[in-house]
């Protein structure tokens, strides 16, 4: 029972997360379609279904950013009063606790390196698949503005962190144990992005996210990973043996000082009791 509870609750979780992105663009589709039809029917002009429909899809996919942010933050404000109507406090909810300020540098450290070490992926994988994510990925390296930055950079990974890491890792990790529940929320976090390659490294990065979490003992540190990242996408440009290898100095250095920060936090609290 224990064990199923904690699946459902994941899953629901998950579930409102996707149905509140999908709410939200068929809110703006409707309404985008009916302004559309409005102007037709004014200027006096037949409606024409084939036109809307794809001027609807480049609308959408103009939007695509702005949309993603709204959702986000209504599915986070949608948490909010779930646990308020429980009683429940949100910020525990998530795992939104202060943590030691000499975690921040190293997290952010994580997150940059392995953004640059995910490229020796594209050294191993088939072609196909190179083909099917540059298509993939196209509208995310040409995104620009400050919409789009924030929807990447901020917004995104707070909302994703909050849910795969505060949400559904810790609510399968009362049912199923914590290295199982590493991996689950792992899994699930990478079929979520789509795209076999973006599953294949956000699979692993779920589980770097997951043992921070562990580790740290708060969400904050995984957001600041995540965003990180991200963010490294718009400061790396070109990536040769040296970067490679310096990523990896800093990502094996940055993990060995988070470890070192944790064992001393531990021992503090430790001697406190």
């Amino acid at each position: 029972m224990k064990k199923f509870k904690a699946v459902l609750y994941a899953v629901l979780y998950f579930a409102l997360y996707f149905a509140v992105h999908i709410f939200i663009e068929t809110v703006i589709s409707v309404v985008y379609l009916i302004r559309n039809s409005a102007e037709f029917y004014v200027s006096g002009k037949g409606f024409d279904l084939k036109a809307a429909t794809l001027d609807l899809g480049n609308f959408l996919n103009s939007n695509i950013y702005l949309l993603t942010i709204i959702a986000d933050v209504i599915f986070v404000a949608v948490v909010f009063f779930i646990f308020k109507a429980q009683n429940k406090k949100f910020s525990f909810e998530i795992g939104l606790k202060k943590t030691n300020p000499l975690n921040l540098l190293p997290v952010i450290a994580i997150g940059f390196s392995l953004n640059i070490l995910t490229s020796l992926l594209f050294l191993i994988v088939p072609e196909k698949w190179l083909e099917s994510y540059t298509q993939s990925s196209e509208s995310i390296a040409s995104a620009t503005g400050v919409v789009a930055f924030l929807s990447i950079t901020l917004v995104g990974p707070i909302a994703e962190e909050m849910l795969f890491r505060g949400l559904i890792f810790t609510r399968l990790s009362r049912g199923l144990g914590i290295t199982a529940s590493v991996i689950a929320s792992a899994v699930i976090f990478g079929i979520a992005h789509g795209n076999i390659l973006w599953t294949i490294y956000t699979a692993v990065l779920g589980v770097i996210l997951a043992v921070i979490y562990i580790y740290t003992r708060s969400i904050i540190c995984p957001i600041l990973v995540h965003i990180s990242f991200n963010l490294a996408n718009y400061v790396v440009e070109d990536i040769d043996l040296f970067v490679l290898i310096s990523a990896f100095a800093v990502c094996a250095a940055s993990a060995a000082a988070l470890i070192a920060i944790g064992k001393y936090d531990r021992r503090n609290v430790g001697s406190n009791a």
